[in-house]
């Protein structure tokens, strides 16, 4: 494995079934020790790419689930910054879309501009900025395939009503549950960031999210796979020699 001062990207992922493509795409294996245990952060190196990583958040040792949302984002976040110091972090998963403005199960949106949370609601004046996050996401150097566009982040999965207004004030395109807490993070302590979302589920719907999930995960994660494979061999990411 490589030292932990070498690795260029670590992507960070919410649920076991987001990461299980990019882990067998990239070939990469689980090192123990990384981390503090108590924390449950689980820690995938890749054998074709020696500087590439990945940060699973792990489950919920009393609820036995997938750990997913902003608070185990910061978390995860910051540990990774802390324990292995990538040049480059990314929020790695799946998001939903919006039919209205054209998107398709598995189309993948690259973060382009900045990242919002549309999921936090301060009603004080003085805390307008500071609601909305707006924290900057590096520029990918990506072709046609992967779409660009806004993702905003908040901890509730079906759609409510204050954050759709928030959504629509801000343009979303994908929303997730981590995304902007990890951009939040990594602004904090100057690290480049971009985040990269599968659509796997459509907001403007009838159906409930978590069965348009369930019915369309596998297909999401597989393009989400073949997404960061595409820029992780290019280094899209790195535009510092360019």
């Amino acid at each position: 494995m490589s030292s932990l001062a070498s690795f260029s990207l670590a992507m960070l992922c919410a649920l076991e079934i987001e990461a299980d493509p990019i882990i067998r795409l990239l070939k990469m294996h689980e090192h123990q020790d990384i981390f503090d245990q108590r924390l449950r952060l689980r820690f995938f190196a890749s054998s074709r790419f020696p500087d590439i990583c990945l940060v699973l958040f792990g489950k919920c040792p009393r609820a036995k689930v997938d750990r997913i949302g902003t608070q185990i984002a910061t978390l995860a976040a910051w540990e990774s910054i802390r324990q292995i110091r990538p040049a480059f972090l990314a929020s790695v998963g799946t998001a939903g879309g919006f039919k209205a403005k054209g998107a398709q199960i598995g189309d993948i949106y690259a973060s382009h501009g900045s990242i919002y949370f549309h999921g936090r609601h301060i009603p004080v004046p003085a805390y307008r900025s500071f609601e909305l996050g707006e924290f900057p996401s590096s520029k990918l150097d990506i072709n046609g395939t992967i779409k660009k566009g806004v993702i905003s982040s908040g901890d509730c999965v079906p759609l409510v009503a204050s954050d759709q207004e928030k959504m629509q004030l801000i343009g979303t395109d994908a929303k997730d549950m981590e995304a902007a807490a990890v951009a939040e993070i990594a602004n904090l302590a100057g690290v480049p960031m971009f985040a990269v979302k599968s659509i796997s589920d459509f907001v403007d719907s009838d159906e409930r999210t978590h069965e348009q999930f369930l019915a369309n995960y596998k297909i999401a994660t597989e393009k989400l796979a073949q997404a960061m494979e595409f820029i992780v061999s290019n280094r899209c990411f790195d535009l510092t020699g360019r």
